[in-house]
């Protein structure tokens, strides 16, 4: 498996901090995939236009390559992308946590891994 992360960007550019803070996490290496092109229009089919949307992250959602998701503004498209992502990708992303700035830019907090947020649920019921 490549240790490249794999960075889904549906929302802003990622700023210069971030890009820093995202190294420090990743130490093994990301590349940001552009995933900004797209305008939501809630009278076209929903899945035809998530598919849409995920086209540029299709090929590094075979299993081979770890990923991760910033993800966009839109609850509706939010929700409708993890479902997707996880349809393909068989298991939850990990998904940027963003802290605003003072100068109200925005930048990496941390990594949240919605699979293991998914095993500890599962876990907890269980228990």
């Amino acid at each position: 498996m490549s240790k490249t992360t794999y960075i889904f960007n549906f929302a802003h550019p990622l700023t210069e901090k971030s890009m820093d803070e995202l190294g420090k996490l990743l130490p093994d290496g990301f590349e940001v995939i552009d995933c900004r092109n797209f305008r939501w229009e809630n009278s076209r089919h929903f899945g035809e236009q998530i598919d849409e949307i995920l086209r540029p992250a299709l090929p590094y959602l075979s299993g081979e390559y770890p990923v991760a998701v910033n993800l966009p503004g839109l609850s509706m498209v939010t929700g409708l992308l993890i479902a997707r992502i996880h349809g393909v990708f068989g298991s939850f992303p990990r998904v940027l946590n963003l802290r605003r700035e003072e100068d109200g830019t925005f930048a990496v907090d941390r990594l949240v891994d919605l699979q293991l947020v998914r095993q500890e649920a599962r876990e907890k019921l269980r228990s």
